[in-house]
């Protein structure tokens, strides 16, 4: 059994997996596609990126995570419908956006719309994928990891970097020699330092550390494409 986190990146997305919690590999595809086709036979995914998309409401999911995660670190960010992840530009999804669920989307949301577009024609081309890949969020790994503290500093300053890799540090004694390895072969250009942390994070989740997943909701709610729109963690 392969244990695998995905984070997008610059160049793509950034896939750190594991079997039994160790010898952890560190590789970059420019496509899910393309990713698809280098997995084993038996694995789980655990993926930031939004699966299930709404249509008449905002996803119960991103608000419960948001309240797992505390106002210090949310950084759950609203998704938008599906009918605006596919717009052509950032006016006409806020304006559809606006249309089905009464609210604009925010440039921050528009910029990763074209990795929610590839992942929902994925799990549409492949519907057999929902079993085997769920949606997760780094900082609820990483806050998991951390006793269900919430962290100390944002992930993309040096403090909140170092924060998370000594929390690593704490289940994979070698993390920042494995860090300063695939950084040397993975340049700036193609992943930010912060992706190989939130994808080892998801790995080691995926693989029941520090504990069991669990669901937010409890009970899929499934998109208008049979998506569940939940999101998973490891318990705490």
């Amino acid at each position: 059994m392969k244990f695998i986190g995905i984070d997008g990146c610059r160049a793509g997305w950034l896939m750190v997996s594991s079997e039994h919690g160790n010898d952890f590999n560190c590789e970059v595809h420019s496509n899910l596609e393309s990713l698809l086709l280098h997995l084993p036979e038996k694995y789980l995914v655990l993926i930031d990126i939004p699966i299930g998309l709404p249509k008449k409401e905002s996803r119960l999911c991103d608000r419960l995570a948001r309240e797992k995660l505390g106002p210090r670190r949310s950084s759950v960010f609203t998704v938008p419908c599906r009918e605006a992840v596919y717009a052509k530009n950032y006016k006409e999804a806020c304006h559809t956006n606006h249309r089905f669920l009464e609210k604009k989307i925010s440039i921050q949301a528009w910029n990763i719309c074209p990795k929610i577009r590839e992942a929902d024609l994925l799990l549409q081309k492949h519907p057999e994928l929902k079993e085997q890949w769920l949606e997760a969020h780094p900082e609820l790994a990483f806050q998991a990891l951390n006793h269900g503290i919430p962290l100390s500093y944002p992930k993309k300053k040096p403090e909140g970097f170092l924060e998370r890799l000594n929390l690593l540090k704490n289940f994979h004694k070698n993390i920042k020699r494995w860090f300063q390895q695939n950084r040397k072969i993975i340049s700036p250009q193609t992943a930010a330092s912060d992706d190989f942390l939130d994808a080892f994070a998801l790995c080691l989740a995926a693989s029941g550390i520090p504990d069991e997943i669990e669901f937010l909701p409890e009970s899929p709610i499934n998109d208008e494409k049979g998506l569940p729109m939940q999101i998973c963690h490891p318990k705490f």
